[in-house]
Protein backbone atom coordinates (compact mmCIF):
# COMPACT_ATOMS: atom_id res chain seq x y z
CA UNK A 1 0.00 0.00 0.00
CA UNK A 2 1.07 3.52 -0.40
CA UNK A 3 0.35 6.76 1.57
CA UNK A 4 -1.51 10.00 0.27
CA UNK A 5 1.42 11.54 -0.17
CA UNK A 6 2.64 8.92 -2.78
CA UNK A 7 -0.20 9.36 -5.37
CA UNK A 8 0.54 9.82 -8.70
CA UNK A 9 0.05 13.29 -10.20
CA UNK A 10 -3.89 13.16 -11.37
CA UNK A 11 -7.36 13.93 -10.73
CA UNK A 12 -9.18 11.64 -7.69
CA UNK A 13 -13.13 11.59 -7.33
CA UNK A 14 -14.96 9.71 -4.93
CA UNK A 15 -16.98 10.74 -1.80
CA UNK A 16 -16.71 11.72 1.16
CA UNK A 17 -18.94 10.40 4.11
CA UNK A 18 -19.63 12.81 7.28
CA UNK A 19 -18.50 16.11 6.61
CA UNK A 20 -21.85 17.40 7.95
CA UNK A 21 -24.18 15.02 10.11
CA UNK A 22 -25.58 12.24 8.22
CA UNK A 23 -24.20 13.73 4.70
CA UNK A 24 -22.34 11.80 1.79
CA UNK A 25 -20.35 15.10 -0.18
CA UNK A 26 -18.93 14.07 -3.63
CA UNK A 27 -14.73 14.87 -4.07
CA UNK A 28 -12.44 15.60 -6.48
CA UNK A 29 -9.00 15.41 -4.94
CA UNK A 30 -6.21 17.14 -7.61
CA UNK A 31 -2.32 15.66 -6.60
CA UNK A 32 0.25 17.88 -8.61
CA UNK A 33 3.77 16.43 -6.97
CA UNK A 34 5.35 19.04 -9.16
CA UNK A 35 4.06 22.12 -7.22
CA UNK A 36 3.89 19.72 -4.06
CA UNK A 37 0.17 19.90 -3.13
CA UNK A 38 -3.15 18.95 -3.36
CA UNK A 39 -6.53 20.64 -4.29
CA UNK A 40 -9.86 19.61 -2.68
CA UNK A 41 -12.54 20.08 -3.39
CA UNK A 42 -16.58 19.04 -2.60
CA UNK A 43 -19.35 19.34 -3.71
CA UNK A 44 -20.95 21.52 -0.85
CA UNK A 45 -22.38 24.51 -0.98
CA UNK A 46 -20.23 27.14 -1.04
CA UNK A 47 -17.41 25.09 -0.47
CA UNK A 48 -14.21 27.04 -2.02
CA UNK A 49 -11.47 24.84 -3.28
CA UNK A 50 -8.84 24.26 -0.36
CA UNK A 51 -5.09 23.64 -1.22
CA UNK A 52 -2.95 21.60 1.04
CA UNK A 53 1.07 21.27 0.68
CA UNK A 54 2.92 18.33 0.62
CA UNK A 55 5.79 19.40 2.50
CA UNK A 56 6.83 21.62 5.81
CA UNK A 57 8.58 24.37 5.50
CA UNK A 58 12.15 22.69 6.38
CA UNK A 59 11.07 20.07 3.20
CA UNK A 60 10.08 17.18 4.46
CA UNK A 61 6.83 15.40 3.84
CA UNK A 62 3.86 16.65 5.86
CA UNK A 63 2.80 13.28 7.66
CA UNK A 64 -1.19 14.38 6.78
CA UNK A 65 -2.07 16.99 4.39
CA UNK A 66 -4.18 19.76 5.76
CA UNK A 67 -7.06 21.19 3.94
CA UNK A 68 -8.84 24.61 5.27
CA UNK A 69 -11.53 26.31 3.58
CA UNK A 70 -15.43 27.53 4.75
CA UNK A 71 -14.72 27.09 8.47
CA UNK A 72 -13.23 23.02 8.65
CA UNK A 73 -9.67 22.39 9.01
CA UNK A 74 -9.32 18.96 7.62
CA UNK A 75 -6.43 16.49 7.97
CA UNK A 76 -6.41 13.26 5.64
CA UNK A 77 -5.06 10.45 5.73
CA UNK A 78 -5.27 7.52 3.21
CA UNK A 79 -3.62 4.80 1.10
CA UNK A 80 -3.50 3.55 -2.27
CA UNK A 81 -4.66 -0.27 -3.42
CA UNK A 82 -5.69 -1.52 -6.67
CA UNK A 83 -8.96 -0.75 -5.74
CA UNK A 84 -8.42 3.00 -5.47
CA UNK A 85 -7.80 5.97 -1.99
CA UNK A 86 -9.38 4.64 1.03
CA UNK A 87 -8.81 7.41 3.93
CA UNK A 88 -10.25 9.02 7.31
CA UNK A 89 -10.45 12.53 8.11
CA UNK A 90 -10.76 14.71 11.41
CA UNK A 91 -11.82 18.26 11.44
CA UNK A 92 -9.36 19.84 13.78
CA UNK A 93 -12.04 22.15 14.69
CA UNK A 94 -14.79 20.06 16.24
CA UNK A 95 -12.47 16.10 16.27
CA UNK A 96 -15.37 15.12 14.48
CA UNK A 97 -14.42 12.37 11.95
CA UNK A 98 -15.17 10.36 9.13
CA UNK A 99 -14.21 8.15 5.69
CA UNK A 100 -13.49 8.89 2.22
CA UNK A 101 -13.04 7.22 -0.73
CA UNK A 102 -12.12 7.98 -4.90
CA UNK A 103 -10.49 6.46 -7.66
CA UNK A 104 -8.56 7.86 -10.46
CA UNK A 105 -10.26 10.23 -12.70
CA UNK A 106 -10.10 9.61 -16.66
Amino acid sequence: MLSLLDLPAGRYSGVMDGILPNTTAPLLLIVTPESHEMVLLLGLEGWAPARASMVNQDGSLVESPTFRSNGFILKLNGELSSSGITGTFTDMITGQTGVWTAKKAL
